[in-house]
């Protein structure tokens, strides 16, 4: 009997190949999240630098000119913290979208794969059939003819 080949095994190949893309795709838009998190993390830090910055300013003695600069900063950086508050969500909304694309790409894989098994299974089955058959046929050719 022949040797097992499942005749959509290219497919199959396929499937995993585009389950290879969407994870190395969900873990490019995962670590540029992690990136622009870090950055409004450092934009945090900034600001509440700034805020204690012009706090002391305010209680000492008053240096308007440096109290103004501060204050320019102050709205800079909580600008910049909203601007990358937005962007974290788009980038969150693209992650989303890819980690739907690699369920389904995984799903389609293991739709494939279980094909596959069934396909081997049928194999197993019919190769079991032909030994038996292969077997019987060499009994009775054993037995049936006297020596």
């Amino acid at each position: 009997m022949k040797k097992f080949e499942y005749s959509m095994e290219n497919v199959l190949n396929i499937k995993y190949k585009l389950e290879d893309q969407a994870k190395t795709n969900y873990s490019v838009i995962r670590f540029q999240l992690n990136k622009e998190e870090e950055a409004l993390y450092k934009l945090r830090i900034k600001k509440n630098h700034y805020e204690k910055r012009l706090q002391q300013l305010v209680s000492g003695s008053l240096d308007f000119k440096n109290i103004k600069i501060y204050k320019k900063s102050l709205d800079d950086v909580k600008n910049k913290i909203l601007e990358q508050k937005e962007l974290i969500k788009t980038i969150e909304a693209e992650l989303e979208i890819a980690r739907i694309e690699l369920e389904k790409s995984m799903i389609e894989r293991k739709t494939q794969e279980n094909l596959k098994d069934k396909a081997f299974d049928e194999y197993k089955q019919e190769y079991n059939t032909w030994e038996s058959k292969e077997v019987d046929e060499l009994n009775s050719f054993n037995y049936s003819n006297p020596i």
